[in-house]
């Protein structure tokens, strides 16, 4: 079998074996009929309704083997880092996104971004860094520190 014409009760008997799906033009506005395929490696969405990035995220962490992902003429591709979110995520091994083949040193690129401005990882990279300073200039700081925080407590006062 190529090709199902989608329909979520047509899902249920192939979702174990399904690698590639095409739901173009049909007017989905989310991914969660789709939630089971965990075997999907190509996925076409193109021409829909998709707008919620983080719900759309949430159900492509269920296809492990997904390398092809075409969400063009969708509202969720408008959404603040997309791209970053997409191609950053550990979770994701997308080698085509919305038509365009991306190089692997480009996503590795983006995994690195992601991983880098998570809070907690600057953070942590802060204190690092902050730690790795010889002590008198580590004083230096933290007096530094504490007297902009002074001002800026009276400037709100």
């Amino acid at each position: 079998m190529t090709s199902v014409k989608f329909d979520p009760r047509t899902i249920e008997g192939i979702k174990e074996s399904l690698k590639e799906l095409s739901c173009c033009s049909n007017y989905l506005q989310d991914l969660d009929e789709l939630a089971g395929l965990h075997k999907l490696e190509v996925l076409d969405l193109k021409h829909n309704e998709i707008k919620n990035l983080t719900e759309t995220l949430n159900v492509l962490q269920n296809f492990p083997n997904l390398t092809y992902l075409n969400l063009k003429d969708n509202r969720v591709r408008e959404a603040k880092e997309y791209k970053k979110r997409l191609l950053g995520s550990q979770h994701f091994n997308i080698e085509t996104l919305d038509e365009i083949r991306i190089p692997a040193e480009l996503r590795r690129h983006y995994i690195r971004i992601t991983e880098t401005t998570r809070p907690d990882s600057v953070a942590e990279a802060v204190r690092e860094e902050f730690e790795s300073l010889p002590r008198g200039l580590r004083e230096e700081v933290e007096i530094g520190f504490l007297y902009l925080v002074g001002l800026k407590s009276k400037q709100n006062l």
